[in-house]
Formats: structure tokens, C-alpha cells, sequence
């Protein structure tokens, strides 16, 4: 793999890189969820005599984000909230042994060897139907093109709708080159989607996970493998190479989507549940001893996050944009995406009915605000679709979530302990965080009288007998 130790004058300890290392040098451009986790992932990555095999440097923009981020990795810290103690270490070790660095200014990507895209692509929800926003995407492409070698390989790891890097990201690379009197038939590009989830498992979902890749040439997947085969541990892992980027980019839009729409289907029978009396959970369990259905979904809360709230769209907006094709309109996605978007308000709806009083009476103590368990990430949350509602019909509403002080979509203050005034109405459950899946609630509640009501199956079996014993009305997302 050619490295490119000098290029244009600068120097990597500009950087606060080790210089002198002689190992390839891999940008990762945006330092969010993914770029953040990835750059720890490939510096951590060694030979097989236990050296360090890349010099990694994050490059984000200079927005106060993006420069809270490279303060955070240049100190040794990684940027978020992560609920896994590997990647908060691994972060300290590679910074303090000097192979990991992060830096706003994009005139960095003349080092490098490889390139790793991690910057987000959205989705303008209020065209309809909904549009990618390329431009802010495309400018970064056009960053790199204009400092980047020819024979710097560039991965691209966004989630992108099918087509994206042979009808955008090539093009945008190919302008760049040709300015700059570079062979724009170098260009070494590659599509290979990130599978990480923050949370517990945050780096292992690097590292010791799948890979899908492929590259727009044979030079260009062999490359990339080259580079994959070093940072996942392919022997239990194996990767898998596909015949293009857009087979690569349609292999992430239909895993996620597949994902949206059997948790869409879940919930309509997580209806029938509660409306007939029966518990929707201890069916789905007895379905997941067949092995051809043990991925079954669940129903719950709602659907957040960054990911599957917007990739199912992306089949529609790639069909749109790019290949104009009358005979696919996506109904199953389009569908699966509005009763997703709509389970927070019917878990308000039957937490309403249950309480019998009118809104503007009744008060409730909400638990969770992040879209999954153990992280510090609020971005669609199903959780402030349920708390924008709540407040909208007048319900006195208290938060709580053990990871954050301050819950910016909404602006307000949350106390990361557990309240002990507890004169609530409704207690509702909506993040299976651990400190909730692990409350004695004979201690806690103390005598308290509240409904408790669970939107997302955050409560044990253990835990819903005890709450039973003590009287407590106890209700539940698919339970009769």
C-alpha cells in the first residue's frame, strides 16, 4: 500500500501525529458516531508482530462541534458518551502513543493514503416525497478531491441512496482531478457500509463484524479489502465483496429497511395484543424458537435514531434521482416508515385511556430520552416525538435519563438521578436503559401509587410480578 510520508511539505507532528512512523496514513472525514468509533478502529489496528499499522488523523469541520470533537480526541477522550469502557481506553492508548489525532483543517487529506468517508448524508423531510440534501454531501467529496493523490483510496462508509458514489461521489472526484491536471482514471474508490452501534458493543461492532464492500474497479476492491482485512478480524468475520458500490449501497437501504418494516408489521399485532388481552412478547418468543423467524422484531416505543428513520426513503430518492424507473414505488417502506413514526403518539393515546383523566391533569415521569439503551444519542428519538406531544395536550411531564444533563431538541435540564418524589400519575418507561432494568421497585416506589405503564419492554419479568404483588397497575406496549 503506497504511503505519501511528505506530501506537499507538510509534516504529520503538524498534526500531533508521531512523524517519522513510515506507516500509511488513513483520514477519516466526520467525526460523529461512526468516523469518531472507526478512527479509534484503525488505529488500533496492528501487525502481526504487535506494531501499529496506520497513523490515523480525524478530520471534522471547524464548527463547534466539530472542534469539540478533535478537543475531545486530542486529549485523549473520546467525543461521546459511548456506554463501552474499550473505546473510551483505546482512544487514551492511541493518542498517547501517538497514532491517533483529529484536526479541523481539511488540508490534511494531502497525507493521506486512504480516506474514509463518515460524513452524514440527510434526508429534506418536508419535500414530499423526501429528497436527499447532496449539497453538504457534495462538498465534502469536493474537499477531498481537491487534496487528495490519485492513488489515495477512498472508502466511502455513509449510508448513501443506491448509485451515489457512481453518479455523485465519482463525478465530484473526477472534477477535482481534472483541475488539478490529475488522471482522473486513478481515482481508487470504494463503497463499504458501517454496521456500528453505540452502546456496549460500540467498537466490537467494528472490529469483530461483517464487511460489505466493493470498489468501482478490480484495483480499487482489491485495495479495500487490503485495508478492511487489517482493521476486521476476518477470519471470524469474513468479509464479503459485492460486483459495484451501488450493489454495496442497496445491500445497507434493504438491510435497514427490512429491519423498519418488520417492526412495523410487529406493532399492528402488538395492537391486536392489547386490544384481546393477551401478552405480544411471550408470543414472540415461542415464534423465535423457529429458526427461520429468531430475528423477529418487537413492538415498542417508536423507531429513532439516525439510521432507520431515514435509509428506508432512500430506495424511492435513489429511483428518483437517478434511474427514473415507474415500475418500484416502495409502498411497504413508505408504509412501515408512517406507522413507525406514529407509535410514540399511540403509546401516549393508550397511556391516556388507561389514566382516564384529562390531559391537562394528569402528571407523568418520563424515563429514557435517547434512541437506544446505554448511549448519549437523542437524534429521532421516539422519545421527543412522545414528549412534544405530551406537552401539547397539556400533560405536567418530568424527565429523567441517566446519561444526559441537558436534552438539547427540547431545551431543558434533566438531573441524571433518579427522582425520589415520585407523586406521579404515570410513570412511563421508554428506554431499556440498565438503571431502569435493574430498579427494586419496592425501595423505589415506596408505597407510591402511580400507574406504570412500559413503552418498550424495559421491564423484566422478575420486575412486572414484583410491581403486581405490590398492586401496582402495571401496563405495557402489547400487553393485554
Amino acid at each position: 500500500m503506497p504511503t505519501r510520508r511528505d506530501f506537499c511539505y507538510l509534516k504529520r507532528d503538524e498534526f500531533g501525529l508521531s512523524s517519522g512512523s513510515g506507516r500509511p496514513l488513513v483520514c477519516v472525514q466526520g467525526l460523529g458516531f461512526v468516523g469518531a468509533a472507526m478512527s479509534v478502529a484503525v488505529a488500533l489496528a496492528k501487525d502481526d508482530s504487535g506494531e501499529e499499522i496506520f497513523d490515523v488523523l480525524g478530520v471534522d469541520l471547524p464548527s463547534a462541534d466539530g472542534k469539540q470533537r478533535v478537543q475531545s480526541i486530542m486529549s485523549g477522550f473520546f467525543p461521546f458518551q459511548s456506554g463501552d469502557t474499550t473505546i473510551e481506553a483505546a482512544t487514551k492508548v492511541c493518542r498517547s502513543r501517538g497514532n491517533l489525532a483529529a484536526t479541523t483543517n481539511s488540508r490534511a487529506f494531502q497525507l493521506a493514503d486512504i480516506v474514509v468517508v463518515d460524513v452524514n448524508l440527510d434526508v429534506d423531510f418536508a419535500s414530499r416525497p423526501p429528497v436527499a440534501a447532496f449539497n453538504s454531501y457534495i462538498s465534502a467529496i469536493e474537499t477531498i478531491g481537491e487534496h487528495v493523490g490519485q492513488d489515495t483510496l477512498i472508502i466511502v462508509e455513509t449510508t448513501v441512496p443506491p448509485g451515489t458514489c457512481e453518479f455523485v461521489v465519482l463525478p465530484t472526484l473526477m472534477d477535482g482531478f481534472k483541475k488539478r491536471g490529475l488522471d482522473p482514471n486513478n481515482i481508487l474508490l470504494a463503497h463499504s457500509y458501517e454496521r456500528v452501534m453505540p452502546g456496549p458493543d460500540y467498537l466490537n461492532s467494528i472490529v469483530n463484524y461483517w464487511r460489505v464492500y466493493a470498489g468501482i474497479s478490480e484495483r480499487a476492491s482489491n485495495t479495500c479489502q487490503a485495508f478492511l482485512e487489517k482493521i476486521v478480524d476476518t477470519q471470524q468475520f469474513p468479509l464479503r465483496r459485492l460486483s459495484s458500490t451501488t450493489a454495496s449501497e442497496t445491500a445497507k437501504i434493504m438491510e435497514n429497511t427490512y429491519r423498519a418494516v418488520n417492526i412495523a408489521l410487529i406493532d399492528e399485532w402488538g395492537i391486536f395484543a392489547e386490544n384481546v388481552g393477551i401478552d405480544i412478547f411471550e408470543i414472540i418468543e415461542a415464534i423465535r424458537d423457529r429458526p427461520t423467524h429468531s430475528n423477529m422484531r418487537q413492538p415498542g416505543f417508536g423507531v429513532g435514531g439516525y439510521c432507520l428513520t431515514k435509509d428506508p426513503y432512500f430506495g424511492q430518492i435513489a429511483n428518483d434521482a437517478f434511474f427514473k424507473s415507474e415500475s418500484v414505488k416502495f409502498p411497504f417502506a413508505n408504509m412501515a416508515m408512517e406507522t413507525n413514526h406514529k407509535m410514540p403518539v399511540r403509546n401516549l393515546i393508550r397511556i391516556l385511556e388507561l389514566v382516564n383523566k384529562k390531559p391537562e391533569e394528569i402528571t407523568m415521569l418520563m424515563l429514557g430520552v435517547a434512541y437506544r439503551s446505554e448511549v448519549d444519542d437523542t437524534r429521532h428519538s421516539a422519545s421527543e416525538i412522545f414528549y412534544q406531544e405530551a406537552v401539547k395536550r397539556g400533560i405536567k411531564i418530568d424527565v429523567h435519563d441517566p446519561n444526559f444533563k441537558y436534552w438539547n431538541e427540547v431545551n431543558i435540564t434533566i438531573d441524571p438521578g433518579l427522582p425520589e418524589d415520585l407523586e406521579y400519575d404515570v410513570i412511563v418507561f421508554c428506554v431499556p436503559h440498565k438503571t431502569y432494568r435493574n430498579l427494586n421497585f419496592r425501595r423505589w416506589l415506596n408505597g407510591v401509587n402511580a400507574m406504570i405503564y412500559d413503552c418498550d419492554k424495559v421491564l423484566s419479568d422478575e420486575q412486572i410480578i414484583t410491581l403486581k404483588a405490590m398492586g401496582v397497575q402495571f401496563y405495557g406496549a402489547g400487553r393485554g
